[in-house]
């Protein structure tokens, strides 16, 4: 008998329902959408496996240019032997030397062709990457404004929703504080879609001078390729002429070639490489502002948990002393025979 006393001078409220039924309840919703939307970044391959994928062209690249630089100087170490040998074979060819040329001119083009075209995937797997790590850096900036205005107003939005509940507004005052309100947030909207237009137009510019950076590389490396592939048919149609007496293809050595050839293979590498360098560079400053801005949102969102719970709290205790109740217990599931208060406070919550 005692024990039922006991509980009966026990009220009880349920945390859980009242947090959610809390007018600030869609700021916390907007909190863990948001930290939701930044994590994921994390986990999707094409943001979070930026750094490990430039790694791995960059190995790719620099060990493909010093496998064709090496392939060039065993070459140049072989040159007498080559050298009699296609000499040999030139001689033989003499006959047929305009149907030989023109099969080497087309396994010429091909091969520069394939080659202009494995560059330009490589530019263009460069250039997505940048534009699409410079779009995460602009997706950050404005999710920080967004967060920014809403902790810089909350208190001026908590003083107008709390104002809001009092009952005894009269219509033209309760309809000023809601005017009030919806300006406040029009004001916070209007800030992030400018940042955002801006940010729009800054992606443009940067992607505009990607592509032209992109299209000055490809006409110089086409000029190029297109310049050597010329110089190797006319070398050959050469050769062929020359063929009848040899004189001309023994007087040839192909090691001063190979020298240019893994010089030209070498610089290529490094310069792939640090391109990729700096894109390897610009991923980790981005990761990292991401893992920032993580736990400012999450620390945010756990300070306006708590003082939701706090304002929860002391609702509780008004309606407790309210019913004549000497005990309080905030909590999911409700003792025994102890009075629900959660629809008093409830009230009290609603603007």
């Amino acid at each position: 008998m005692i024990a039922i006393l006991i509980a009966a001078l026990t009220g009880f409220v349920n945390l859980p329902q009242l947090v959610a039924a809390h007018p600030l309840a869609p700021v916390l919703a907007q909190y863990d959408r948001e930290l939701a939307a930044l994590r994921s970044t994390e986990r999707v391959t094409g943001l979070t496996a930026i750094a490990r994928g430039v790694s791995d062209d960059a190995r790719t690249i620099r060990a493909q240019t010093e496998n064709a630089g090496a392939q060039a100087r065993r070459l140049a170490a072989a040159s007498p032997q080559y050298e009699q040998r296609e000499a040999a074979i030139l001689q033989r060819l003499a006959t047929d030397e305009t149907a030989g040329a023109r099969a080497y001119g087309r396994s010429a083009q091909e091969a520069a062709t394939a080659s202009l075209a494995d560059y330009r995937t490589a530019m263009a797997q460069r250039t997505a990457r940048a534009l699409s790590a410079r779009r995460q850096q602009l997706n950050e900036a404005e999710s920080t404004l967004a967060f920014d205005l809403a902790k810089r107003n909350a208190g001026r939005r908590l003083t107008l929703e709390l104002k809001l509940r009092d009952l005894h507004l009269l219509p033209a005052q309760r309809e000023q504080l809601r005017s009030q309100l919806g300006a406040l947030d029009a004001r916070e909207a209007a800030a992030v879609d400018t940042l955002r237009h801006k940010d729009n137009g800054i992606l443009s510019a940067y992607a505009a001078t990607l592509r032209a950076q992109e299209a000055g590389d490809d006409a110089r490396m086409t000029g190029e390729i297109a310049h050597a592939t010329a110089a190797n048919v006319a070398a050959r149609r050469k050769m062929s002429a020359a063929a009848p007496d040899s004189q001309a293809l023994r007087g040839y050595r192909f090691s001063a070639d190979a020298a240019d050839i893994d010089s030209g293979f070498t610089n290529a590498g490094s310069d792939l490489t640090q391109r990729f360098a700096a894109l390897e560079s610009a991923d980790r400053s981005s990761h990292a502002a991401t893992e920032a801005r993580i736990a400012q949102i999450a620390a945010n969102r756990s300070a306006l948990y708590d003082a939701i719970v706090a304002q929860i709290t002391s609702d509780a205790h008004a309606a407790a002393r309210d019913h004549h109740l000497r005990n309080l217990l905030l909590g999911a599931m409700p003792p025994r025979n102890a009075v629900d208060l959660t629809a008093a406070v409830r009230s009290k919550l609603r603007p």
